[in-house]
């Protein structure tokens, strides 16, 4: 086994009531707004604003 230092760009923020499900891959440095949903093979390397639903190749934004 080798081992490798950890490397991180900056923090990883998840807010409140985000629901993210197995199978999600999360970037460092990503910041997750309250209320988003995350289905099974997403990978996250942006941003996400509140209230969003992801899903593999599509975003759809909703107002709650």
């Amino acid at each position: 086994i080798i081992t490798q230092p950890l490397y991180t760009n900056g923090p990883l923020v998840i807010e409140d009531n985000v629901w993210n499900v197995p199978s999600v891959t999360i970037q460092d440095s990503v910041h997750i707004g309250r209320g988003s949903v995350i289905s099974p093979g997403v990978t996250i390397y942006q941003d996400v604003p509140a209230n969003t639903i992801l899903m593999p190749h599509q975003r759809l934004s909703i107002n709650l």
